[in-house]
Parts: structure tokens; C-alpha cells; sequence
């Protein structure tokens, strides 16, 4: 039986700066049979807050692509960010970069540098963004980043990605998390890993999850359940990833209703046989 349906949100559960109201009946009509339901982002916890206000449905979240997890009881189970002397040098490269960035803290705020903080980049999060002159001091006093996101076209983040792992091998991951977005998060910190300190603390296998996203910063989720799903307007290397492709969530709840009704009719006649 499937128990936990997890689903991404830009691109995959957000798409067009709106939920799609068939999504949002089915996930409903979802937790109304007793199906859990998650969110997973690269976004910060608050925002994760505000989709599932949308929803109208008590989510669990996996929010800075892993970097906190919270169950839908308001439980931390994880949390992470950058030792100081990386966030330092991961801020001097940002500040000496051509490309606008963000900065999520662990106060789960955004941070942005007033010089190259754009309209565009605050309409797209779902809380205030706040310009901050000063955040190597941020960091001194204790603030510390979880994730960079940069802004750009594809084969620039592509070729800042390369540049990055380069510069700083075995201390980060950098994903691509949106068309125009690259997001650097610590090295230990995954959507994969932070699922799986979800499921133990649920007490739900790998096997009774479902989830689906459409970018690369969903690999890591997809490789945690046999139940994946990509988005079929993904990239191709994430469409590869993922042991099936859906046009929507609303397409992945009609799975689980299926799965589950065939595994509800496995297990009633196995009892009529025993």
C-alpha cells in the first residue's frame, strides 16, 4: 500500500504562479483516505507552510532541498547549513559573481545583497525577501546559510555548477532546481537524504512512498522509492531518472488509487485462500 505521497512544487505541484485546483482536489481527496502527504523543495520551510495553507492539507516538509524536515506535527527531525568557513567563502564567490543570488539562513530567512537584488527575484518566493549589506557579519553572529540560489539562463548555471564543484570538491552540491535556477546546498544535505529521516520517523518502507518532481534536484528523492515519477515536461535526464512520468500530481494520486486497490484485492484474496 502506498502511504506517503511526496511531491515537488516548482514546476511539478506550482507551476504557472498557481496549484491547479484538479491537484489540489486529489491530494485532498488523498489525505481523506489516510494517505500522507509532503512536500519537498529546494524553497525555505515558510514557504512549504504557505503551499500547504493552499492546499488545505497537513503536510510534511522537506524544505532547502533537505536542509530541515518537518513532520505534520511541527517535529524537527533535521536540520543543516554551512560550517562558517565555507559559507565565507561561498559568500566572497557570490559577492565577486556577475549573477543575482539569494541566500536561505537558518533563521529561514532570504537574505539578498541590495546591489543585485531584483523585483523579479522577490515576486517569486512565497515570503519577504530582505536586502542585508552586511551578511559576512550575519554569518559571524551566528546566521549561517543553507543554500545559495542563483539566477540565470541554463547554460550559465550549468557551466557555474561545473565551476563550483571544481572549486570546491566533496564540500557542496550544486542543483539545478528550476529553468532559471541553480541551487548550492552543503555536501551532506539531499531531498533523498531528508526523505529518509522522514520515512523512519513515520515508520513508512521506501516501497509505501510515491513521489514527483521535474528537476535534477529531485534525482536524489527519486532514488529513495521505486515509485518515481517525473514531470513529462521534465529534461530528459530527469525523465530517465524516474521509473515513470506523469502530466501532474492529480495523475500520480489516480496511481496510488489504483495501486492501492489492486494491493486492497491481493490481500483479500490471499485471506479468502489461506
Amino acid at each position: 500500500m502506498i502511504r506517503l505521497i511526496v511531491s515537488d512544487v516548482d514546476g511539478t505541484l506550482w507551476i504557472d504562479d498557481a496549484i491547479r485546483e484538479n491537484d489540489v482536489t486529489a491530494l485532498r481527496q488523498a489525505h481523506q483516505q489516510g494517505i500522507e502527504i509532503g512536500l519537498a523543495s529546494g524553497r525555505m520551510d515558510p514557504e512549504l507552510q504557505e503551499v500547504a495553507k493552499r492546499l488545505d492539507i497537513p503536510c510534511h516538509r522537506v524544505s532547502q532541498n533537505g536542509s530541515f524536515v518537518y513532520d505534520h506535527n511541527e517535529r524537527l527531525l533535521a536540520s543543516a547549513s554551512y560550517d562558517l568557513t565555507l559559507a565565507l567563502r561561498l559568500l566572497s564567490f557570490a559577492t565577486n559573481g556577475s549573477l543575482p543570488y539569494t541566500v536561505s539562513c537558518t533563521d529561514n530567512q532570504i537574505y539578498i545583497p541590495p546591489l543585485k537584488s531584483t523585483q523579479s527575484l522577490r515576486d517569486r518566493m512565497f515570503v519577504p525577501v530582505h536586502e542585508c549589506a552586511e551578511m559576512e557579519r550575519l554569518f559571524n553572529q551566528g546566521t549561517l546559510p543553507c543554500k545559495f540560489g542563483f539566477f540565470g539562463d541554463l547554460n550559465t548555471l550549468h557551466d557555474l555548477r561545473t565551476h563550483l564543484l571544481e572549486r570546491f570538491p566533496n564540500a557542496l552540491q550544486a542543483v539545478i532546481a528550476d529553468k532559471d535556477c541553480l541551487d548550492v546546498i552543503p555536501y551532506h544535505v539531499s531531498k533523498g537524504i531528508g526523505l529518509r529521516a522522514l520515512l523512519e520517523h513515520r515508520n513508512i518502507q521506501s516501497e509505501e512512498m510515491v513521489c514527483i518532481g521535474d528537476s535534477f534536484n529531485d534525482l536524489a528523492m527519486f532514488e529513495v522509492t521505486p515509485h518515481s515519477f517525473a514531470m513529462s515536461h521534465s529534461d530528459p535526464g530527469v525523465l530517465n531518472a524516474a521509473r515513470h512520468v506523469a502530466a501532474s500530481v492529480a495523475d500520480v494520486c489516480a496511481f496510488v488509487n489504483h495501486y492501492n486497490r489492486d494491493c486492497t484485492a491481493e490481500f483479500a484474496h490471499r485471506e479468502r485462500n489461506a
